[in-house]
């Protein structure tokens, strides 16, 4: 990312969303994606609207097919080591 960049995450409960990918993929952020994951964050809504709209949120993911998702490892060597062990082991 670059310099003054915000990054989120987003992690999705295997028990409520079927995908037929096994590995770590990029999901393209569309306009509406991106609304309504920070609409999910910061909304205070109740329970039952607040899961009609991750519903439609997973219905918009859909993965990036490429060989490489091309993110260049960490230069320090405390990063560098946590980013090697999660590419050895992503589970």
């Amino acid at each position: 990312a670059s310099a003054g960049a915000v990054t989120y995450a987003t992690f999705l409960s295997p028990e409520q969303v079927a995908v037929d990918w096994t590995g770590v993929v990029g999901i393209p952020m569309s306009r509406l994606l991106r609304e309504l994951l920070l609409h999910n964050q910061n909304a205070e809504m109740a329970a039952e609207a607040r899961l009609r709209l991750q519903r439609v949120g997973v219905d918009l993911i859909r993965p990036v097919r490429t060989v490489s998702l091309d993110i260049p490892l960490p230069k320090t060597p405390e990063l560098l080591t946590i980013a090697e062990r999660i590419i050895a082991d992503p589970a």
